[in-house]
C-alpha cells in the first residue's frame, strides 16, 4: 500500500512534478495496473487477455522469454534510452514509428517485470505530472539503479515499483511529444517484433 503521508512517497512524487491534486490519481493508476496484471497473470499460452495491449503485454514476454531468457530490470532500462537514441536520430515518419515502438516494447517488458498492466501507462489519462522534456529515460535509469542499490528510499518493493510505474508513464509521455499514436506504434511494431526468431537468426533475428 503506498502511503501518501510517507516523506519518501512525497519525495518520490516531487521527482516525478506530480501535485497533491493528481498524487491519488497516481496512485490509483498504480494500484489498476497492479490489479490488472494479476488478472491476466496466470494465463497459460495459448491463452491471452481479451484487451488489445493486454494481449500483446502477454505475447512480448513470452516471445522475450523464448529469444532472450528473463530479462533484468537494467537492460530493459538500457534498451529504452538506446531506443529514445534512435527516435532522436529518425528523419521519416516510418523511423519515428519503429523507435516510438521500440521504446515502448522495452517499456512495456519493464511494466510485466514488475507485475503491472502496461495498458494503465500506455492508455490511461487519469493523473498529470510534470517531467522536463527528454528526462523521461533518466528518471527510468534512475529508478532502476536506486532500486538495485536499494537506496534513496527504493529498497522498499512496493515503492520501488510503485516508482517505475511512475517513470514508465514518464516514457509514455515523452513518445506523446511527437506526431505519432502511441499505441498504434506500439502495436504496429510488436507484431513485427514478434517475428523475429533471434535464436534461429542472431544477425538478423530472420526479417526481412
Amino acid at each position: 500500500m503506498i502511503d501518501l503521508n510517507s516523506p519518501t512517497v512525497r519525495r518520490v512524487l516531487e521527482r516525478f512534478g506530480i501535485d497533491d491534486i493528481d498524487a491519488r490519481g497516481a496512485v490509483e493508476a498504480y494500484e489498476m495496473a497492479r490489479q490488472a496484471f494479476d488478472r491476466f497473470a496466470g494465463l497459460d499460452a495459448p491463452e491471452l487477455p481479451s484487451g488489445t495491449v493486454d494481449a500483446l503485454q502477454v505475447r512480448l514476454v513470452r516471445w522475450q522469454t523464448a529469444n532472450f531468457g528473463v530479462a533484468r530490470a537494467y537492460q530493459l532500462a538500457l534498451g529504452v534510452a538506446e531506443e529514445f537514441g534512435e527516435l532522436a536520430a529518425a528523419s521519416t515518419k516510418a523511423e519515428t514509428v519503429d523507435a516510438i515502438g521500440d521504446v515502448l516494447i522495452y517499456a512495456c517488458q519493464m511494466a510485466t517485470l514488475h507485475r503491472l498492466a502496461f495498458v494503465e501507462a500506455i492508455d490511461g489519462d487519469t493523473f498529470a505530472m510534470r517531467v522536463p522534456q527528454g528526462a523521461a529515460p533518466g528518471l527510468l535509469a534512475h529508478v532502476t539503479l536506486k532500486a538495485d542499490q536499494r537506496i534513496r528510499g527504493l529498497d522498499d518493493p512496493e515503492l520501488a515499483r510503485f516508482a517505475t510505474f511512475l517513470a514508465l508513464v514518464a516514457v509514455v509521455d515523452e513518445v506523446r511529444c511527437f506526431d505519432a499514436d502511441p499505441v498504434e506504434c506500439f502495436t504496429s511494431t510488436a507484431r513485427i517484433v514478434m517475428e523475429r526468431n533471434w535464436r534461429a537468426d542472431a544477425v538478423t533475428g530472420g526479417a526481412a
